[in-house]
């Protein structure tokens, strides 16, 4: 008897070859750092522990994931992820696989893929994106975040063209596209993507480091509220035009533009109330007209004129420039009597 409680314990405290006690399954790929259908996100596997759902095994998974959830609610969890998170979730639940493929917030950026301070080849990071994309439906993008790495090249112009055929479609709200400022590869933003229809519903564009001709998309941005271009090259002629077709305006800002030579804001844009300009150097005349205007800001270091009109609305002003036109201060002064004009030194003024 006594012979038989000593291997029951043997038996206990080592199992057979082939038993699951105790053994220590690896991580599928899908479990790793990962994005669906095997696109990794980074070089090297991501310690993670594992979530509820997986500790269980698969029928505890599959009871997880089939949590008795109307599809929408599943589409709204899911895009209030970070990418990265989006991605695995996506690996594990068979309700998020099918939200992934039309997520509705596409930032993708180093940061999003968790790349920060790694060395990432532009080919790497070209590849990440376009098999994101690629296995995107096309539908259901509400924002779209295009941030290239620094080391972009001139193979790169077409897989951007690309992906905002791809991304942007009817019914997206906010679109970016950032390409690094120290790099001299020119690109020219596609506006075709946001012709017939694709652009009706966009609120919020921000250009980095390209070249933009509007000129096509008159009438097709007929929701846009905020306008952002940073070292943007675009004719002052097409920015007046296409200023002129968005009446829905509410903030404008324009930083190293450089081919911009005059502003001219047209009085029916009823709804801009902040403008922002500095440093672009061919700017010449700054003239406003809109009537509710609150915040204006300008900095640069040439002859500008800048004519605000009866702009009462005026709460902030923010001017910061070495010269000015001989007029500039006395029609400041006339058009805000109530309100002290820094000219010179800059400063605000509330």
């Amino acid at each position: 008897m006594s012979e038989q409680r000593d291997r029951r314990r043997r038996q206990t405290r080592y199992p057979p070859a082939g038993s699951s006690r105790g053994k220590r399954i690896k991580a599928s790929p899908c479990q790793q750092d990962c994005v669906p259908d095997g696109s990794t996100y980074a070089n090297g596997q991501a310690k993670t522990e594992a979530s509820p759902c997986q500790q269980g095994g698969a029928s505890q998974t599959e009871e997880c994931s089939e949590l008795n959830l109307p599809e929408d609610i599943w589409h709204h969890i899911h895009s209030l992820m970070p990418l990265k998170n989006a991605a695995r979730a996506a690996c594990v639940s068979q309700s998020f696989l099918s939200s992934w493929r039309c997520h509705s917030n596409l930032i993708l950026s180093r940061e999003s893929f968790g790349l920060e301070g790694e060395k990432e080849t532009a080919r790497d990071f070209r590849r990440k994106i376009d098999h994101i994309l690629r296995n995107h439906s096309g539908t259901g993008v509400r924002k779209l975040s295009l941030r290239l790495v620094p080391n972009y090249n001139a193979k790169d112009r077409d897989y951007i063209n690309k992906w905002l055929e791809k991304a942007v479609t009817p019914g997206i709200e906010e679109l970016t596209l950032s390409l690094p400022i120290n790099n001299k590869c020119k690109y020219e933003f596609l506006c075709t993507v946001l012709s017939n229809g694709r652009g009706d519903s966009l609120r919020c564009l921000y250009l980095t480091n390209c070249s933009f001709h509007p000129m096509a998309l008159l009438g097709c941005l007929r929701s846009l509220t905020k306008l952002e271009l940073f070292m943007v090259r675009i004719p002052g002629d097409e920015l007046c035009c296409l200023l002129s077709s968005s009446s829905a305006l509410e903030w404008l800002s324009l930083t190293y533009c450089s081919k911009v030579n005059c502003l001219k804001i047209p009085c029916h844009l009823q709804r801009l109330r902040h403008v922002k300009v500095e440093d672009c150097s061919k700017l010449r005349v700054i003239e406003n007209k809109a009537p509710n205007l609150s915040s204006f800001q300008f900095k640069g270091g040439l002859k500008v004129q800048v004519k605000l009109g009866k702009a009462l609305q005026v709460k902030s002003l923010y001017m910061s420039s070495t010269v000015f036109g001989c007029n500039t201060r006395a029609e400041l002064a006339s058009s805000i009597p109530s309100r002290e004009v820094c000219s010179k030194t800059g400063g605000v003024l509330t």
